[in-house]
């Protein structure tokens, strides 16, 4: 039994999804967690949700089930209960600036 499910699994948002997201979202994924693994474009997303792989970022390393890829700000900030922004240095304000609205606490 994974520490994920003998506690409770989380709703995660990995904000970027290169190769460095993307791996993060797959571990984050084998310990349980549900994972939405934002990319900036949709196109990508789409291959992403059809293919079951990053083949741009990660190729070759299959998305767990867990792992919805979307292009949707909204979709993957959405009942999140934590957020790891993983986006390039020259677009991680404009992405805190997108997830204000969406943060509690």
């Amino acid at each position: 039994m994974t520490e994920a499910t003998e506690q409770t699994a989380r709703r995660i948002a990995v904000l970027g999804a290169g190769s460095w997201g993307t791996a993060l979202a797959m571990q984050l994924a084998r310990a349980g967690h549900e994972v939405r693994l934002w990319t900036w474009q949709q196109l990508h997303a789409d291959g992403m949700r059809a293919e079951r792989v990053n083949e741009e970022f990660l190729p070759g390393h299959k998305l767990a089930d867990s792992i919805t890829p979307t292009a949707s700000i909204d979709e993957a900030m959405a009942d999140c209960e934590h957020v790891l922004v993983v986006t390039p240095s020259h677009a991680f304000a404009e992405t805190l600036a997108r997830i204000v609205p969406f943060l509690t606490s």
